[in-house]
């Protein structure tokens, strides 16, 4: 690989890093390497002739998806085991119909172990090994995944983001949706406009770990608010220390008007966040991510949690936001007794795809491939709705290589969720326009490596 990949390869692990430990508390349970469902499909009939009746043999028609996850954490178990969900619930009502033909899913997950060196081990396994076409994750890390799928015509489809523009047009057969940061464009820029505060000199503070990882994941996760107009201020604390006391101590002298404590797991943000309280901070606590309000409250202090603005998880209320939502919930409940805060952040991966296929006709690569640069389709995630958009700000050729969705927004009182912003994806994409305007004629792509 070129030089030109390096650094977009260690953000795509920092986007990893963050990503894998967005709002769920760290277990680390044993599992297997690889968990496929088994299934049956339909048996295909005949139709009488004038010749004499011949008894034709079942065809089972399988459709193959890889994963690539961290499954040496919770928060990976979580995405696989809800994807493998998905999958039981369409087969169980006889497969997922492409073109005139059912075909039953398997999920084939391989672990990486948040390893760049096993990645590229399991993506060969899928593609040499296993034979599939077609890889779905939460945060693989494109930018090692797609040297080896695009040459085998293998589409692969996560909300990883990849900031090398540079590669996007090379890339024929790679996806991401919300992958450069729609959500968390959407949830700036709503703030912003609600909270214009925030645009002031001491409007925002985000605290990050003090090493390479901490540092490139301030990068990004400034970007959005840098991009409409706010002026956030970093402060970095010393990684893996757990007494913060001189971090809250710094935030409450600063007393911003908004303040962000760490992007990672639960804990790591609830210690962020209670060490500037703790130090006399009362301002608004709060992150774009999204940690439903059951695994905050065990961890933060009730006085900490109260007002904390966060994403909202369409199975966190009573009904669940949507009946796709609610469905999935009461699936897994049927399941295992109990409805465990399952993170369903590459759902929408899966309902796109299987939207691109039957917009296709058929599982050939290139014909999902390009379904899915025509873009433009709508398809259904548990918050509501998702829609493929192009991004004129990142390919010349206007193929389409992002999406946006419903947002939800919630604010925690008295340890319940409250529906703070609900905005759906046409708004979504006007505030993804506004950040990232459509690049002026002649103008290469400009959204480049977080500074």
């Amino acid at each position: 690989m070129k030089k030109i990949v390096l650094l977009p390869l260690l953000i795509s692990l920092v986007i990893c890093f963050i990503l894998t430990g967005c709002g769920q508390s760290e277990t680390t349970p044993s599992i297997p390497t690889t968990t496929a469902p088994t299934s049956t499909t339909p048996t295909s009939t005949t139709p009488a002739t004038t010749t004499p009746a011949v008894t034709q043999p079942t065809t089972e028609k399988e459709l193959k998806i890889g994963m690539i996850l961290d499954l040496s954490g919770s928060h990976a178990i979580e995405i696989m085991d809800i994807q493998l969900l998905l999958a039981e619930m369409d087969n169980a009502k006889g497969g997922v119909k492409i073109g005139n033909d059912y075909y039953k899913i398997k999920i084939i997950p391989y672990t990486n172990d948040n390893d760049m060196n096993k990645g590229v081990a399991a993506m060969n396994r899928l593609v040499f090994e296993d034979g599939v076409k077609f890889v779905i994750s939460h945060a693989m890390l494109p930018d090692f995944v797609c040297p080896i799928a695009e040459p085998e015509k293998v589409i692969t489809f996560s909300n990883g983001a990849i900031w090398n523009t540079g590669l996007l047009e090379k890339w024929h057969y790679n996806f991401t949706l919300l992958g450069q940061g729609t959500h968390e464009v959407s949830v700036a820029a709503w703030l912003i406009d609600n909270y214009p505060e925030i645009k002031s000199p001491n409007g925002l503070v985000m605290a990050l770990p003090d090493n390479a990882p901490g540092h490139q994941g301030a990068a990004i996760i400034s970007m959005p608010y840098k991009s409409l107009g706010a002026k956030p201020q970093l402060v970095f604390f010393p990684a893996d220390q757990r007494d913060l006391s001189s971090l809250g101590t710094k935030i409450a002298t600063m007393n911003p008007a908004w303040y962000m404590g760490n992007v990672g797991k639960v804990e790591d943000v609830a210690l962020a966040t209670t060490a500037a309280y703790d130090a006399g901070y009362r301002g608004h606590n709060f992150t774009f991510v999204t940690s439903e309000t059951e695994l905050l409250a065990p961890i933060f202090k009730p006085e900490v949690l109260e007002g904390f603005v966060c994403g909202a998880s369409a199975m966190e209320f009573e009904p669940a936001i949507t009946e796709y939502a609610q469905a999935i919930k009461d699936a897994r409940i049927a399941k295992v007794g109990k409805w465990d805060c399952l993170d369903y952040m590459s759902t929408p991966c899966y309902t796109a795809l299987k939207v691109a296929m039957q917009k296709a006709g058929s599982i050939d690569v290139d014909a999902v491939a390009a379904a899915l640069h025509q873009g433009g389709f709508e398809f259904l995630v548990p918050d509501g709705i998702g829609m493929m958009i192009t991004r004129p700000d990142m390919r010349l050729d206007g193929a389409c290589v992002d999406a946006v969705i419903d947002n939800v927004i919630k604010v925690i009182r008295n340890r319940k969720p409250e529906v703070l912003a609900k905005f759906s994806p046409e708004k979504s994409l006007e505030y993804v326009r506004r950040a990232y305007p459509p690049l002026a004629p002649g103008q290469t792509p400009s959204i480049v490596n977080p500074e």
